[in-house]
């Protein structure tokens, strides 16, 4: 995998992390706040399976 996809896929756990820690904290102030977080980390896994998917692609394109 290149390093900067990587990169990216490293960001987005650790963004999925913070999110994860901020709801079992119990901090989420409402309903609506802890739809946000659990949408951004909806959101962040599926950027990383999308990246995961080009990584695959980059990688099939280059044995043929």
């Amino acid at each position: 995998m290149s390093q900067e996809l990587d990169y990216l896929i490293k960001q987005f756990q650790e963004e999925i992390k913070e999110h994860t820690n901020f709801l079992a904290t119990g901090r989420p102030a409402s309903i609506e706040e802890y739809r946000q977080v659990v949408g951004a980390i909806r959101g962040l896994e599926s950027a990383i399976q999308i990246t995961r998917d080009l990584v695959q692609r980059m990688e099939n394109s280059d044995e043929s």
